[in-house]
């Protein structure tokens, strides 16, 4: 985890890890409720 800390802590990067880590999530939603969900 240090190499997370030391790239969290320049402080610029902060808002664009914050985005792409929920992108990861939104990506990760729905690619399940398109697995899950019913075939149409």
């Amino acid at each position: 985890m240090s190499l997370f800390r030391r790239i969290y802590a320049i402080k610029p990067l902060r808002p664009v890890l914050f985005i792409l880590l929920m992108g990861v999530v939104l990506a990760m939603a729905y690619g399940t409720s398109y697995v899950v969900g019913s075939p149409t």
